[in-house]
């Protein structure tokens, strides 16, 4: 009821109440003072000494905040009384680059160039904005902008949390996972590597803000992981009780160093700090400066304020209450509240003395409002909180003041000024000025004291036709001479530089051939814009070690001009009563997007925008009651601007010295300069000290020798750019007396700290505790070391430089091994006994060749490659490195444990001891090594096992540790190769390898002909060898081999299932080995594999129904006295779960039905196995394979997704199997799909099945439905992290996937995510609104909106198609969710039907098996997005045209649908028609169809006999084999739906839609009518022949002569009618006795169309009746460049 249509009588209690509102509403208006201790008394009083900090905090990580934004919330903030800007540019995003990004991590350096691209891929994977980030001059102008109005800037980069663009950045560049257990934002502090780089990423960001003079840094520390735990205590309690919390704590003290060490406070926010109260998991240090934002909720309990403050750490009040928060409507703190702030009220408690106070802005929702909006919605609050807060100094005490000469346009900015002079002055002489262009000038400027005489920053307006690039300043210095060269920045027409004082100054214009000075810093960069010409390309510096350079540019282009506009709403709504386009424009984030508008019945205007250019997707901005009100803030589109081409010039220091570069003519001087840090290593020499762990080593045999040497800054080539190699330095051999003389070899150096100093004190072993490095120099006053990844670093003092050696092992033939430690041979009788009864371990090294052969073999490892040492508890295998060489690579190391088989209970071992090493089993169920992997190439560092740094140790005595040492062959001409060879995939190398061969330069190059062994008998001539077996006479033995360069007989594996690098279905087992050959010139050994040892029938599966397979078709004709099993061994095993499926072997039926339980995308072998009882004496015998592929698409039912209901607040929104009633049902079992089989031509096309033919409604009669509601989103709080939506998801490889359902009136929508295999995040992310709520009116021919009491579902309908991915394996997530937008039917509540899901190439494009079937190369028109833009244009230009009328049929200039849009919907009497080209490879044409509203559907393809459709499952039909016209026509009562259009090629191809012409679409339509004309009453004409004569080339003139009896008065061809004739007569036989007959001819002429054509022929007599049509085919021959000439 509508109450403002009410009558109301107020009763004596009305009245009272209303008296007492008006009495409320007056004390309303009394000043607050009048209630409470004011806001600005509060203020006033503050005469704490302790309070400094009134700060201003902008969450500008999330969103991004252009550098005018920022300015005016400075603006904002010093009016309010605020001295300081927090920038939280680290939050969640990264939105503020330093020009060098460069980071060494782990000995890894990342370029700037990759790092920067990380990052920026991490924020626009966050949120993608225009511009996505500040650059460092950007950030410079800020911070100079606050400290001009006396504010610090306070830089925020939050970690270990809220670092979704650092965690990505951190994961993609180390290849390693460094999320904490999977949260999208939050590092894991035990994972060495995520701290590593976050902290070097920091440690950037730490040393930029304090060269820029900041006071305090803010590490943030907040909500660990809240992402991923999101109820109870959250990421700190799971930290907490995983006993993983202590990691958090260090984490934080070391930021806090790095922080300290750069002269900064640290600060951090509160709920981290302690939380739970728990102190037994270390100390956080005091002197951060906490930021107190919440006591908790629920179980989420950090520290109270008051036990911080009692801790000793100091407070700034940041009560979360008071946020404002972008995108919360909810949670944005008005002016109202903000006056009411009081800075020593904190939440959960009073703190009398805090530090200070801080109001925040936050942007939890960065594309809920524009920049601009965020400014002006926060400005009144941050007026009335500044006046909550107590008065501080600002920052600066005297703030930089600009002053401006009226009439020279110089400025002059310093602190306190307060005037400027300036006048004309002659121009000093400047050797590298152009002629004419120096611009000179006096400048004075003076404050309340005096003439100003400091440094500070001058502008100069820059003349007409300067080269701005070109600019420099100079001063005149008090001794007459000139400092010229002065760079500077060039904006709005004026040149700003720096000058050290005041005197005569200017500006001039570089000469032509003047060079430009570039200074920079070793590891930074500097950067030259220059305006007008894109000059990128690749240049070079006459020394790259010393500097590079990179040139990038755009060239000149154009975009919209927009101006601000003003105007009323009801000129911008008019009469529209719905969301319509206007002519303006409203501004997001630097985007334009059109303002729509609408005028409701209640007097209304509403206006907003649209990002998709929608009436369907309008964002709200404003509204008002009266229509005169103006609308502010839009903007009209007024021409173009010029966007002028321009340069980057990027120069970037690598080490001190200068070099230069011409660029466009102008040259650039670059100077590199470096700066040695207060703690570097100075002095004038440096020790190398040589050890093996803690023994000394010599450079001599005696221990006379020297067990170092002195590094002088006289050592040759220590003072260049490139230093000394410190292997050329330390002696190598050297010698070591632990056991005797001991010849030892350089390992590497390595640089240990202070604290980590090498000793030769018993168990003092520090080879794992420094940083390796390969380079020494002396520059700047201090000594550098160069480590692995080419990067300098200063030694500090304390440091020790270390070569240290190991020992060669005589254990590995291929490469050189060496160890740290010594231990004893196995090849005496027995091990001396030197353990104090603590017994001994073995250690064994061994390689693998690529083909997974060991050497040695595991019963030689022992006698030849095992060293025993003594044991002690926690003893580490110490160090194992192998050494890369000419010949080999290592690819990875593995560690697999092992125990003594005898002797086990003795303390020595003896040389007939042997070891048992752990295995497992492989997925062909073969044995291997049970290894875990301790190196790998892809690490980037040197291959080593370090048993210290990787806690590899022995467990007990008589334990024994394999290392398992990769190897790769280093590919060379002379080496030979092994070839693997798939039969069954066009002889497709599946699995390569080289041998390394001995070859001298001027020998003949081995071959496997030469080389190829049996015993001493050369057998490389004896090729090819057939056999598959042994037992066969042609077999190539398992005995084999070549001698590799290493020495060793090398041999060939077979078995693949074992080999490194296979995997998939060749490492299954399903592979068996069928012959081997060498190829013609000699150089490889192929070897050939086949499926299992019989190739049986392969089936296609294009539904996802189980499939029967009788045992004939695995060759079984008869099983009496047989039992048939799915295992070789156990006779019984009828039942086996597959890696796609199960198998069921049914005895009294003789089938076996095979059932998917996952989506298929490979072959897939069912082997069975016969038992014969009789005459078999073994039992066994492998019966023929039967193969299962997937079909180029394949239909799913629902039941093969995993479905999870929903919970929290969306508790009750549960899955449930309903039937087409809607009624609780159970998935249909008992249907199988067809079994067809690959290459017979008689099958159905891909995508059909008898199985779906009554499937009318619902896929096979059943759906997964869920329903959400409006209460259950209102139920969902601002916190709630407990709740979720219900999901469906499944698996899949593919290329593009259907989403099937149900969908009517009461449908809502579904978000669906897609992820790429092994991402947390998703690839691609789609929004579908499934409400249908149409009916089509046959009286009215209209669609009609229906209310949600009518019944109006469509069945099996796409609502979601996703194509064209790329292939590959993806999850694809379905999330059903309740938004008011989407409840069209005011039900509140809607539904979601998953009802079938279909996908396309599940084993990849391209498949050349389909041809067999008529299926190759599929490609597939969607026919929906043919009819562009629902609209057709019958002029000749249209690809698909829609008719509809029946008998009156005609073509219609718009397709109009409103159901989903993937498909094209057909009523009774509409069509479709369309023309596909005529191509060679065409091989079939279908087209995707069904009726999917319940009700049989006839599809009439040209004039064909009508297919009756009554299933609502898409199925696709053959329409033709070769190109043509096609007209699709629904003559059924049903709903006729067509999807795709599926056309398949002999060979790889595609088509386009050719477009109609208008006989074509006549022609279309002609068919039409006919199919719904009454039969007329015809006659038959004595003669009716039509001949279109001899054929004709395209676009030639074609005519058709027709001859009839003279009882025809007309013709008509395709409808039209030609009435002039021509008479005739001619004799019926021989003589001119013979009688005459009178006949009539017609002729009709046209253009030839592109192609063969058929045209309907019909007689008509004088009373009108036609007779039946004749056809009559004009052939059109193709046209040739012949043609063209002759």
């Amino acid at each position: 009821m509508n109450k403002m249509n009410q009558t109301q009588t107020r009763s004596p209690r009305k009245r009272l109440l209303s008296l007492i509102l008006a009495v409320i509403l007056m004390i309303g208006l009394l000043p607050i003072s009048a209630f409470a201790t004011s806001a600005s008394a509060q203020a006033g009083d503050a005469e704490d000494t302790g309070y400094k900090y009134n700060i201003m905090f902008l969450d500008c990580g999330r969103k991004y905040f252009s550098v005018n934004s920022i300015k005016q919330i400075i603006d904002n903030a010093s009016a309010a009384g605020f001295n300081y800007i927090q920038l939280a540019v680290g939050n969640d995003g990264l939105r503020f680059l330093l020009d060098d990004m460069s980071l060494t991590v782990n000995g890894t350096t990342y370029s700037s160039e990759r790092v920067s691209a990380a990052i920026h891929a991490g924020n626009e994977a966050y949120y993608n904005f225009d511009v996505d980030e500040l650059t460092q001059s950007e950030m410079d102008e800020i911070i100079a902008y606050a400290a001009s109005k006396g504010m610090g800037v306070i830089p925020c980069v939050n970690t270990p949390g809220h670092m979704d663009a650092i965690l990505s950045a951190a994961t993609d560049l180390t290849g390693k996972t460094c999320s904490y257990r999977g949260s999208a934002r939050t590092i894991d502090v035990t994972n060495t590597t995520a701290v590593a780089f976050t902290q070097a990423l920091l440690q950037k960001y730490i040393s930029y803000f304090a060269g820029k003079g900041c006071k305090l840094f803010n590490m943030g520390a907040d909500e660990y992981a809240n992402d991923k735990y999101t109820d109870g205590s959250m990421g700190f309690g799971n930290l907490q009780s995983t006993g993983k919390y202590s990691y958090y704590v260090t984490y934080v003290n070391a930021v806090a160093k790095m922080v300290k060490d750069a002269k900064m406070t640290p600060m951090a926010f509160n709920d981290g700090i302690y939380f739970n109260s728990n102190t037994s998991s270390g100390t956080f240090d005091t002197d951060i400066l906490i930021c107190y934002w919440s006591n908790g909720w629920s179980s989420y309990t950090p520290m109270p304020a008051a036990n911080l403050a009692a801790k000793g750490f100091k407070l700034i009040n940041t009560h979360g209450d008071y946020y404002w928060v972008l995108g919360k409507s909810d949670w944005q703190c008005s002016p109202e509240k903000a006056k009411g702030f009081n800075y020593k009220t904190f939440q959960g408690g009073t703190i009398n003395d805090p530090a200070g106070s801080m109001f925040c802005i936050w942007c939890d929702y960065p594309g809920a409002g524009a920049e601009a909006t965020v400014i002006s919605k926060t400005a009144a609050t941050i007026a009335a909180f500044g006046k909550a807060l107590p008065k501080v100094k600002p920052v600066e005490d005297v703030k930089n003041v600009t002053k401006t000469d009226d009439t020279t346009g110089v400025s002059v900015t310093a602190p306190g000024l307060t005037g400027l002079t300036v006048k004309e002055a002659a121009a000093p002489s400047i050797d590298t000025a152009a002629e004419g262009k120096v611009l000179a000038y006096d400048v004075t400027p003076t404050t309340e004291s005096g003439n100003y005489a400091e440094a500070a920053s001058v502008s100069f307006k820059t003349p007409s036709g300067w080269d701005t690039s070109r600019v420099r300043g100079f001063v005149v210095n008090t001794d007459g001479t000139v400092t010229d060269g002065l760079t500077g920045v060039v904006e709005n027409g004026s040149f700003t530089f720096t000058v050290p004082h005041f005197s005569v100054m200017g500006i001039y214009q570089l000469s032509a051939d003047a060079p430009t000075d570039i200074n920079v810093a070793v590891g930074g960069t500097a950067t030259v814009t220059v305006k007008g010409v894109n000059l990128a390309g690749t240049y070079h510096t006459a020394d790259e070690s010393i500097a590079t350079v990179t040139v990038t540019g755009q060239n000149e282009t154009t975009k919209p001009h927009y101006t601000e506009a003003t105007v009323s709403y009801s000129k911008l709504a008019g009469s529209n009563t719905k969301w319509t386009k206007t002519d303006y424009f409203y501004e997001v984030d630097g985007n334009y997007h059109p303002v729509y508008a609408y005028y409701s019945n209640y007097r209304y205007y509403y206006y907003g925008y649209s990002t998709t250019n929608s009436n369907n997707n309008v964002t709200q901005v404003g509204y008002s009651w009266y229509g005169h009100t103006s609308v502010t803030g839009i903007y009209e589109q007024t021409g173009t601007e010029t966007v002028p081409a321009s340069s980057t010039i990027t120069f970037t220091g690598k080490s001190a010295g200068d070099t230069s570069v011409t660029i466009d003519g102008v040259k650039y001087n670059i100077h590199v300069t470096e700066k040695a840090p207060d703690n570097a290593l100075t002095g004038t020499s440096i020790n190398l000290e040589y050890w093996i762990t803690n023994n000394k080593v010599y450079d001599g045999s005696q221990t006379a020798a020297n067990q170092y040497q002195k590094i002088t800054t006289s050592t040759n080539g220590v003072t260049t750019a490139e230093g000394v190699a410190l292997a050329d330095l330390a002696p190598n051999p050297a010698y070591s007396f632990f056991d005797g003389t001991v010849t030892v070899y350089y390992w590497q150096a390595m640089r240990l700290d202070a604290s980590n100093q090498q000793t030769d004190e018993a168990g003092d072993d520090e080879t794992a505790d420094g940083t390796t490095l390969t380079h020494i120099r002396y520059r700047g006053g201090a000594w550098q070391y160069k480590t692995a990844d080419g990067v300098w670093h200063y030694f500090e003092k304390g440091d020790q430089l270390v070569a240290y050696y190991l020992q060669k092992t005589e254990v590995t033939k291929e490469i050189d091994t060496y160890v740290k430690d010594w231990g004893y041979s196995t090849t005496g009788d027995k091990t001396p006994n030197t353990s104090s009864g603590k017994g001994q371990v073995a250690l064994t090294i061994a390689v693998v060749y690529p083909d997974g052969t060991v050497s040695p073999t595991e019963g030689e490892m022992y006698s030849k490659s095992t060293t025993i040492f003594n044991y002690w508890g926690g003893r580490d295998i110490g160090i194992v490195a192998p050494v890369n060489n000419s010949n080999y690579n290592i690819s990875k190391i593995t560690v697999t444990d092992g125990t003594r088989t005898d002797n086990t209970s003795d303390i020595v071992w003896y040389n007939s001891d042997t070891i048992k090493w752990n295995k497992t089993l492989n997925a062909a169920g073969k044995e291997w090594y049970d290894e875990t992997e301790v190196w790998n190439k892809s690490s980037g560092t040197t291959p080593m096992v370090n048993g210290k740094n990787s806690n590899i140790t022995w467990s007990a005595k008589n334990t024994a540790k394999l290392v398992l040492i990769y190897l790769e062959p280093i590919e060379k001409e002379t080496n030979l190769n092994v070839q693997y060879i798939d039969l069954n995939a066009n002889n497709n190398v599946f699995h390569s390898y080289q041998i390394v061969m001995t070859y001298n330069q001027g020998d003949p190059e081995p071959t496997f002909t030469g080389k190829l062994m049996l015993g001493n008998t050369v057998i490389g001539d004896k090729g090819p060898w057939n056999g598959s077996k042994e037992s066969d006479g042609n077999y190539l033995s398992d005995d084999a081999y070549v001698v590799n360069a290493a020495g060793t007989e090398q041999k060939f594996k077979k078995d693949i299932t074992t080999i490194p690098g296979i995997n998939g279905i060749y490492a299954s087992g399903l592979y068996q080995y069928a012959r081997a050959d060498i190829s013609k010139d000699g150089k490889t050994l192929r070897l050939y594999y086949n499926l299992n040892q019989a190739e049986g029938k392969t089936f296609v599966v294009d539904f996802g129904l189980p499939v029967q397979i009788p045992f004939s078709d695995f060759g079984i004709t008869n099983v009496f006295g047989f039992t048939v099993s799915f295992d070789e061994k156990d006779p019984n095993v009828t039942k086996r779960q597959g890696n796609y499926g199960n198998g069921e072997i049914d005895m009294v039926n003789r089938i076996v039905t095979y059932t998917l339980t996952k989506t298929l995308d490979a072959k897939v072998a069912v082997p069975i196995y016969v038992t014969d009882a009789v005459t078999d004496a073994q039992g066994k015998k492998l019966v023929q394979n039967v193969y299962i592929i997937p079909a180029s698409n394949v239909y799913y039912e629902d039941s093969l997704a995993a479905f999870t209901n929903g919970t929290g607040a969306a508790s009750g929104a549960d899955w449930s199997i309903v039937d087409n009633d809607g009624n609780a049902a159970t998935e249909k079992t008992g249907v199988y799909q067809a079994l067809e089989e690959l290459g017979k031509g008689d099958r159905t096309p891909y995508g059909n099945d008898g199985a779906y033919d009554n499937s009318s409604m619902l896929s096979m009669g059943t759906a997964h439905k869920v329903t959400v509601t409006a209460a259950m989103a209102a139920k969902w709080s601002k916190d709630d992290t407990a709740s979720a939506w219900p999901t469906a998801q499944f698996t899949f490889k593919g290329t593009g996937f259907d989403i099937i359902s149900l969908t009517n009136n009461k449908s809502g929508a579904i978000f669906v995510d897609v992820y790429k295999a092994g991402e947390e995040k998703p690839t691609y992310s789609y929004i579908v609104d499934n409400y249908y709520g149409y009916n089509y009116n046959k009286d009215t021919g209209k669609w009609e909106v229906v209310n949600s009491g009518t019944e109006n579902a469509l069945y099996q309908i796409p609502v979601m198609k996703v194509t064209g991915l790329d292939y590959g394996e993806y999850n694809a997530v379905v999330t059903v969710f309740y938004d008011g937008l989407f409840n069209h039917t005011g039900d509140t509540q809607y539904s979601f039907w998953l009802d079938a899901i279909r996908i396309y190439d599940p084993m990849g494009v391209d498949r050349t098996e389909y041809k067999d079937d008529h299926e190759g190369y599929p490609q597939y028109i969607k026919l929906r997005d043919t009819l562009v833009d629902g609209t057709a244009k019958p002029d000749g230009t249209d690809k698909t045209v829609f008719i509809d009328g029946g008998s009156t049929a005609d073509i219609m200039t718009t397709y109009a649908n409103y159901g989903p849009n993937n498909e094209v919907y057909l009523m009774k009497g509409q069509a479709i028609t369309f023309k596909i080209p005529q191509n060679a490879n065409v091989d079939s044409i279908q087209i995707g169809a069904k009726a999917p509203d319940g009700k049989s559907a006839q599809m009439v393809v040209n004039t064909d006999n009508p297919v009756e459709i009554s299933t609502a499952t898409e199925m696709y039909y053959q329409i033709a084999n070769a190109g043509g016209q096609f007209t699709i026509t629904n003559t059924g009562d049903g709903i006729l739906s067509l999807t795709n259009l599926k056309i398949t090629y002999s060979a790889k191809d595609s088509v386009s839609l050719g477009a109609l012409d208008t006989q074509e679409q006549e022609n279309a339509v002609s068919l039409v009518r006919a199919l719904f004309t009454a039969p007329a009453a015809t006659f038959s004409p004595e003669t009716f022949e039509a001949d279109w004569g001899r054929a004709v080339r395209a676009g030639k003139r074609a005519t058709l002569t027709v001859k009839t009896s003279a009882d025809v008065e007309s013709i008509t061809v395709d409808g039209q009618s030609i009435t002039s004739y021509t008479t005739r007569t001619q004799r019926t036989g021989w003589g001119w006795w013979s009688p005459k007959v009178t006949y009539h001819v017609f002729t009709y002429t046209i253009t030839a169309p592109a192609q063969t054509t058929d045209y309907a022929v019909c007689a008509v007599n004088a009373e009108g009746t036609a007779s039946e049509a004749v056809t009559a085919t004009l052939t059109v021959k193709p046209t040739t460049w012949w043609n063209w000439w002759f």
